[in-house]
């Protein structure tokens, strides 16, 4: 049974507006959650909805390693003991990665979409990527715009499981909410629009040029495509090369941020549709014989 939507909700009156928001989760997020709980506790039936809650809380309590507030060992002492402002204050109270581990462990009883809905209208920087079955539900960072053009990019590259996986690799550095790496996701990015460049050049019976710099110029010797355009892929070879972290080096520190990378990721992937519109698609290996 579907929780039923609120006045406010199904108007769009309790929507959030403006940025989306990392590390923190308001508490109207939390109380949704707490609702979408004790619905959930409700859905077997009004009678042994209590327990049900409790058995809720207490799981999801031990599983971010915190002691449930109220230790019951039987249905007597639940009844007795346990009160709904247990599960409120431990929702309102837990850190925002608890959580978000907690919404992990819900998801396939509350349903994907019920979860995205609730970290959209929140306007939450979170999203529970479509799962195979055998696949654990996990939660991932949300950019908003990112996500379709890789996917469909990386859907595009099937026979290039190896420019693909340069892609992937990016995205991955930019979504995991523990270990974002955006220098790393921006030289995966450029990595990967150079290997198809290099490998366009030889399905179209040329030469392969040694770097994106030397495709680069090919391209504009040979009108290959609109100066403008070309100048501008090129841009983002200079800037690989110039960046500590992402190109050829430096000692300093990567000063790279997840807007620039994001950037990067999502300029490399219309540089690739960019070059697959311009003649025969590369083949699936640049290795000749």
């Amino acid at each position: 049974m579907t929780m039923q939507q609120s006045f406010s909700r199904r108007h769009g009156l309790d929507v959030a507006v403006g940025a989306l928001q990392y590390d923190y989760l308001p508490p109207a997020f939390r109380m949704e959650l707490m609702r979408q709980i004790q619905h959930l506790a409700v859905n077997d039936g009004e009678e042994g909805a209590f327990v049900r809650e409790y058995v809720i809380y207490r799981e999801i309590t031990t599983h971010v390693n915190q002691a449930p507030a109220i230790m019951c060992f039987d249905v007597d002492q639940i009844y007795e003991f346990y009160r709904h402002e247990h599960l409120q204050d431990f929702l309102l109270t837990a850190a925002w990665h608890e959580v978000i581990s907690i919404v992990e462990i819900l998801v396939r009883r509350l349903g994907r979409k019920a979860i995205n809905a609730m970290f959209e209208a929140h306007r939450l920087g979170y999203v529970v990527p479509d799962l195979h079955a055998v696949e654990e539900p996990y939660v991932e960072i949300y950019y908003e715009g990112v996500a379709p053009t890789v996917e469909a990019t990386v859907a595009a590259l099937a026979p290039h499981a190896d420019i693909a996986k340069a892609l992937n690799s990016a995205r991955a550095d930019l979504v995991d909410p523990s270990s974002v790496n955006a220098a790393r996701a921006a030289a995966s990015a450029i990595n990967a629009l150079e290997a198809f460049v290099k490998r366009w050049f030889v399905a179209n019976n040329r030469k392969e040029p040694a770097t994106l710099h030397d495709a680069v110029k090919e391209l504009k010797a040979g009108q290959l495509a609109d100066a403008n355009f070309i100048n501008a892929m090129e841009q983002f070879y200079i800037w690989r090369n110039r960046t500590s972290g992402v190109g050829h080096g430096g000692s300093t520190p990567p000063t790279v941020s997840v807007s620039d990378a994001l950037l990067v990721l999502d300029q490399a992937c219309s540089f690739i549709n960019f070059m697959f519109r311009l003649g025969k698609p590369a083949p699936a290996s640049a290795n000749r014989s």
